[in-house]
């Protein structure tokens, strides 16, 4: 009877660790799965934020070649103007 006895509570005990294993490797393979889709989830955001900072390099880029652009066309208009009030004042003086 004693043997029974002793018997049901190792069992008892064994199932009872046998079940914290089982939940322990749950929580590990739950935990793994966790940082798997966050590890893609960083991956995802870093390789959408380096597409966005060459985007914007592109863009200053093009900013950058328009202002050159117009302000080429501005110091010739200025030296256009300064040519033609150089004529104004000759033909005024004549």
């Amino acid at each position: 009877m004693l043997e029974q006895v002793v018997a049901a509570v190792i069992g008892g005990v064994l199932a009872i660790l046998g079940s914290r294993i089982s939940d322990g490797n749950e929580r590990n393979r739950s935990a793994s799965e966790a940082v798997i889709r966050l590890t893609v989830a960083v991956e995802a955001v870093s390789t959408r934020l380096e597409q966005i900072h060459l985007d914007l390099k592109s863009g200053q880029n093009e900013l950058k070649g328009a202002a050159t652009e117009t302000f080429v066309r501005v110091s010739n208009l200025e030296q256009r103007v300064t040519r033609l009030e150089a004529v104004q004042e000759t033909s005024e003086r004549a």
